[in-house]
Order: structure tokens, then C-alpha cells, then sequence
């Protein structure tokens, strides 16, 4: 059975505060890292990332932004979709760019023992 999980991620330290503000590639390579390392703690790879949502303030940086998600999850045997999401603002001041990413996750369906259905 596969069902799809959301991970998301910010340029934020273990305390919630604001990393690399006001450099959306900076924080965005630091996402990355911090979706990367969720996904090695439920022991999935990145071709488990089905989609990745880029919510970012600056418009004029999409084109780079989406380039530097394909180059992380795009190198593999699956390729994400990659949208981006334009935001006014985010929850932290100073962040330009979070994350969210779709993740499927299989699990074994338990085999019915004979006799039984």
C-alpha cells in the first residue's frame, strides 16, 4: 500500500530561528538539506519525492530556485514535479523560501493466511 506524506521545511534552526535571511538560494539549499535529512530518518530515498512545492516571495527568482530542486531530486530514476507557489509573506520575517514536499511511502500489505480472507 503507498500513501503520500507532506514534509516541510525552512531555513530555520532547531529553535525556529531564521537562517541565511533575506538569500532565498541560501535558504532554499538549506530546505533542501533539511528534506533530505527528514527522508534518511524514515529511510526513504529521493525518489520517494513526488512533488515539491516551493513557496517563495520573489518571483524573479523561480526560474533559479526550481533549477536547484531538479538538480537535487531530479538526478534519479523518478522526477518530481516542481511547482512554484508565489507567497506575500512567510510566518518568520526575513524568510524568503519553504518547502513542502509530497513523499510516497510504501508499506507491505500482510499477506492473509490461507484459510482465511
Amino acid at each position: 500500500m503507498t500513501t503520500t506524506t507532506t514534509i516541510e521545511t525552512g531555513s530555520v534552526d532547531d529553535h525556529g530561528a531564521l537562517l541565511h535571511a533575506d538569500d532565498a538560494t541560501a535558504q532554499l539549499c538549506l530546505s533542501l538539506l533539511r528534506l533530505e535529512s527528514a527522508l534518511a530518518e524514515r529511510g526513504l530515498a529521493a525518489e520517494a519525492v513526488t512533488q515539491v512545492r516551493i513557496h517563495a516571495t520573489d518571483p524573479g527568482s523561480a526560474s533559479e530556485l526550481v533549477e536547484l530542486v531538479l538538480e537535487r531530486f531530479g538526478a534519479g530514476s523518478t522526477t518530481p514535479v516542481v511547482a512554484w507557489i508565489s507567497a506575500e509573506r512567510h510566518e518568520v520575517p526575513g524568510m524568503l523560501v519553504r518547502l513542502a514536499a509530497d513523499v510516497a511511502v510504501t508499506t507491505p500489505v500482510p499477506e492473509t493466511p490461507e484459510g482465511l480472507t
